[in-house]
């Protein structure tokens, strides 16, 4: 009884040992054939990349310029707009100087909006267009992170007017 439990015990170790030594060796070399692929199809879209990345690069930089007055334009003509607002909203506040905070910071975050979407937009620029480099988004980021702290600060000095 020992010999034939010992027997099938090594006829299913040999079939599982088999089982196992096949499946890799099929799974490498069609993971070597998608590698070979991918690794073609990558050297073909690189070398596509490099002829135009002079001309994308000089794109990418208007494009920057473009999304900076874009939004640069769109804060400046809200900023009126959400102090008019925090003005109306203030003078019916109940809630004392919490409450003029808590308007103030609505209507700066109004502004933080506008000012992501802007950023959100050179993101995809520097991510999807691929040229240019981390900190020249960096740069034109905080270009227009500057125009909104310039518009967000109207909106507190209303809040610091109100509040005395």
């Amino acid at each position: 009884m020992k010999k034939l439990f010992i027997s099938l015990l090594g006829i299913v170790l040999c079939f599982a040992l088999v089982a196992c030594s096949s499946e890799p060796q099929s799974s490498s070399s069609t993971e070597s054939n998608t590698t070979e692929s991918q690794t073609s199809e990558t050297s073909l879209s690189e070398s596509v990349n490099s002829s135009e990345s002079d001309s994308s690069e000089v794109q990418d930089l208007s494009d920057y310029q473009s999304i900076l007055d874009e939004y640069t334009l769109k804060l400046q003509e809200a900023t009126p707009t959400l102090i008019e607002e925090y003005r109306k909203e203030a003078a019916e506040n109940q809630d004392g100087l919490t409450g003029l905070a808590t308007l103030c910071n609505n209507k700066v975050s109004e502004l933080a909006e506008i000012c992501n979407e802007g950023v959100q937009k050179m993101a995809e620029i520097y991510l999807h267009h691929g040229s240019g480099s981390q900190d020249e988004y960096m740069e034109w980021g905080n270009k227009l992170q500057d125009v909104y702290t310039e518009e967000a600060a109207k909106i507190q000095q209303e809040y610091m007017n109100s509040a005395k």
